[in-house]
């Protein structure tokens, strides 16, 4: 008998009949934090965020850049969109440092206007995108973007977990 793991068992195996029904199990639209189901995608968000998570770390920063400036205004985009452009252009290796590219600049700007509607945000979006602006290097001189993840995070702070928490910290 022993326990240990058994096919089909359990919230983990896509195969059991509880799959999905426990924290962190195979679920739609992933694991992780309960932070609020934030704001619906549209499909050009959609297609957007897609080609923004599917993009080859080969084509670089300005890349991805030049996609979010063929998007158009980023200020009507989805939490989601911003979050996950900021946080591919720290993987990518951008680092801001005082010298805002305008289209950085615009995404920033769209973020920050964003977060003043801070019921949009998961939890989890708000806080990769406050981690992602702190990799990339972006000053307190650069944006306002510092304080309006500040505002944002103390409303939404009863949506975290202790993972949402240990991702604000330094």
């Amino acid at each position: 008998r022993g326990g240990g793991y058994r096919p089909g068992k359990g919230p983990y195996d896509p195969r059991s009949p509880n799959a999905g029904k426990g924290k962190g199990g195979f679920r739609a639209g992933g694991g992780g934090s309960t932070g609020g189901v934030g704001a619906p995608m549209s499909p050009e968000d959609a297609r957007l965020n897609s080609e923004i998570t599917r993009m080859p770390k080969g084509q670089g920063p300005q890349g991805l850049l030049r996609l979010l400036n063929q998007a158009g205004d980023l200020r009507k985009a989805n939490p989601v969109v911003l979050a996950g452009a900021l946080h591919r252009l720290s993987k990518m290796g951008f680092q801001a440092r005082g010298r805002l590219d305008p289209v950085f600049k615009g995404l920033l700007d769209s973020t920050e206007a964003q977060l003043s509607n801070a019921d949009q945000w998961s939890s989890r979006h708000l806080v990769n995108a406050a981690y992602a602006v702190a990799k990339l290097r972006v000053t307190p001189q650069d944006t306002r973007a510092y304080n309006a993840f500040a505002q944002a995070s103390s409303q939404r702070l009863q949506h975290f977990n202790a993972q949402d928490i240990s991702n604000l910290s330094p």
